[in-house]
């Protein structure tokens, strides 16, 4: 993890001198709701320790209606713009998540205690109050205030999936009423969105390294699926973001937005011809939105589904911070910006410090001035997501070297995702890692390449290697400096393999991540 934040270039924690500075921080004067009767929640991972929002709600006004309550941390009241603390979180951008350590973008006396939404503590908050129709899921309305809140429970997301399954739980009964109300509305805002913003259904799986502080190493890795309990709070955050997105351009008040632009037609036509391939049928360019949702909604319990999503995020541009608001491809939206999240990205944090600003009625950052913030936060948030990803699959294959070292035979299930004469990429679902199978690896007697139909076939026996199989693996080389995993297919475990290795990841990386 040293190397990969020295490869990186990410800044290391705060200082003792820094954190004792920013516990003694007093938040800025604004006027402010109390809320602190209402009900509220927050849903987080189970090891979170930064609570940035929470939710609320309310019956009413009208009849089918309800006001769904958006609690954010309100961080800008502490870190005003241009303060000593707003430009050392500038420079780091984001809280960068490492396996086994958080690098956060602000002291943790701030994000882990006094910005931090925490249980029955008065905390300031920066709250959006969303007018739902309970029927349709449409948002109607909303107005944005400065509140004090008071967390009533602290839930992670597996104790709320638990009793959405209908398993017994210690909750109590207002808290089970509560999120009963919240679901409810946040599937009926989903299908909304379903019809009228026909967002891209890209729910993928993760598999994050388990680590013990003490001693440091890895213990093992979790598969995550996206469930009930995640897509509640996703709704919520989405329209929090799309209704803060609305008043910055209503008040033209200059703030990042978060655009993400449409795939050129080139890229959408080599996805739809590695889709053909894996899927052994014709796949048609999709000349529409609708069809293209379709097809993804389609691949719902597929058993290829998690390739494919794969194969297409490889196909999307990377998503953007900006000054002008562009709209969001996969989200659907035509207005969205990143407020939710002020404690771990700077954008967030922007847009919270300028509506502070313009609520009290001082100067704002200049349009010039959050358009070189938006390139910076946009470089930054690169730079974040490609160590995690290093840093997660280097621990990956240092976990696979341990496996392999007490069980030399060990099995790994993969799915090709393409074949070529130098060989063959392979995605490993149970690992969220990919790895290349080396065509020499393959008995030259047997194998031969089809350049026309893109696969190997053993001209032996008929059988062919293809996007799409799905066969098991052996381990060949695994180098975690290098971030390389070569492998080779169980049935050529008697093959004698020489010595070299792929430089997969150098010609290939890893799939765009949005």
């Amino acid at each position: 993890l040293n190397a990969i934040v020295k490869e990186f270039g990410i800044p290391t924690k705060y200082t003792i001198r820094d954190e004792t500075k920013a516990a003694a921080l007093q938040p800025l004067e604004v006027a402010r709701e109390d809320c602190t009767k209402l009900l509220a929640v927050t849903i987080d991972p189970v090891d979170a320790r930064d609570y940035d929002d929470a939710l609320s709600y309310t019956d009413g006004p009208g009849k089918d209606e309800c006001t769904v309550a958006v609690h954010i941390a309100d961080v800008a009241c502490y870190v005003p713009h241009a303060s000593s603390l707003d430009k050392a979180a500038l420079k780091r951008g984001f809280t960068s998540y490492l396996p086994g350590r958080t690098l956060p973008m602000l002291p943790a006396a701030l994000s882990n205690e006094l910005c931090c939404l925490r249980e029955g503590l008065p905390r300031c908050a920066h709250t959006v109050f969303i007018r739902i129709s309970k029927n349709s899921g449409q948002i109607l309305s909303f107005r944005r205030a400065h509140t004090t809140i008071k967390v009533s429970r602290r839930l992670c997301y597996d104790d709320v999936m638990r009793f959405f399954e209908g398993e017994q739980t210690l909750l109590p009964d207002e808290i089970r009423k509560l999120l009963l109300r919240l679901k409810s509305v946040a599937e009926a805002m989903r299908y909304y969105r379903q019809k009228n913003e026909m967002f891209l259904p890209m729910e993928m799986p993760e598999v994050r390294v388990l680590c013990s502080e003490h001693p440091p190493r890895i213990i093992g890795l979790q598969k995550t699926e996206h469930n009930a309990s995640h897509a509640l709070v996703e709704e919520f955050m989405l329209a929090a973001n799309q209704c803060i997105a609305l008043e910055l351009q209503k008040n033209k008040i200059s703030g990042l937005f978060r655009n993400h632009a449409e795939p050129e037609a080139a890229s959408m036509h080599e996805f739809t011809a590695e889709a053909s391939l894996i899927l052994n049928r014709k796949i048609t360019p999709f000349y529409s939105r609708k069809k293209l949702v379709e097809f993804l909604s389609s691949l719902v319990n597929h058993p290829l589904q998690e390739l494919l999503h794969m194969t297409f995020l490889r196909h999307l541009p990377r998503a953007n911070y900006g000054v002008n608001c562009e709209g969001h491809f996969g989200l659907g939206k035509e207005d969205y910006c990143h407020f939710t999240s002020p404690i771990r990205r700077y954008p967030d944090l922007l847009i919270h410090q300028q509506l502070l600003a313009f609520d009290r009625r001082e100067k704002l950052r200049t349009r010039e001035q959050v358009a070189t913030m938006a390139q910076a936060c946009t470089a930054l948030e690169e730079n974040c997501d490609q160590a995690s990803f290093a840093a997660a699959d280097r621990m990956k294959l240092r976990f696979l070297i341990k496996q392999k070292e007490d069980n030399p035979m060990l099995r790994l299930r993969g799915n090709i995702i393409r074949a070529t004469k130098g060989g063959l990429s392979v995605f490993l679902p149970d690992y969220s890692l990919i790895g290349f199978v080396n065509a020499w690896q393959l008995p030259k007697k047997d194998w031969r390449f089809n350049s026309k139909e893109h696969l190997w076939k053993n001209y032996n026996t008929g059988e062919v290697l293809q996007a799409r199989t799905n066969l098991d693996f052996l381990i060949q080389t695994a180098d975690p400096i290098r971030g390389e995993l070569t492998l080779t297919p169980f049935f050529c475990q008697h093959t004698p393999t020489p010595a070299k290795k792929s430089d997969f990841s150098r010609r290939h990386g890893r799939p765009k991540h949005r």
